[in-house]
């Protein structure tokens, strides 16, 4: 499988590319779906956790537009048990999420947002953003390491120096 984002035992990936996943783990994801869409038929999960466990489906409100989506809300499919639970986060300090542009399919990265992800990505790296990524999963934290750095991002993925 050429995308996806791997963090420990989990994949993350894009619902765009589900066709793409093994036939097992599709299944998986189908089932989750579907025990989802009977608690809450209109809620949708742009991102998709995989692992051996579980399934879980989390809203990224806006995730090509926004440079860094915020989680809003979750729902958790246990695989075992078919139970299902969900999460809703706060607005103050929501999970952030990093690297989008590797959880679409090839077939995504040609949106101008996805490119303009990758460049984002690249730009961040060199400065060191992404050290100690425990600190920075999350909105405070992620703007704490941003202001640490002297930087901005704006909305249109463009990063800018800023004063300390």
């Amino acid at each position: 499988m050429n995308f996806g984002k791997k963090v420990g035992d989990a994949l993350y990936v894009h619902r765009s590319g589900l066709w793409l996943l093994p036939p097992d783990m599709k299944a998986d994801v189908e089932r989750a779906i579907r025990a989802v869409h009977k608690r809450d038929r209109m809620f949708e999960g742009e991102i998709i956790k995989i692992t051996k466990e579980a399934v879980s489906l989390l809203n990224y409100p806006n995730f090509f537009s926004t440079p860094f989506p915020e989680l809003r809300r979750s729902f958790r499919f246990e695989l075992e048990t078919g139970r299902v639970q969900e999460r809703r986060y706060s607005e103050d300090s929501p999970p952030i999420l990093h690297r989008k542009e590797l959880m679409v399919p090839p077939a995504s990265r040609n949106s101008k947002h996805i490119k303009a992800s990758e460049r984002l990505t690249r730009r961040l790296e060199e400065l060191g953003a992404f050290y100690e990524t425990r600190s920075i999963g999350t909105k405070a934290g992620w703007a704490r390491r941003l202001k640490a750095l002297g930087i901005t991002v704006d909305g249109n993925h463009r990063m800018r120096k800023v004063g300390r």
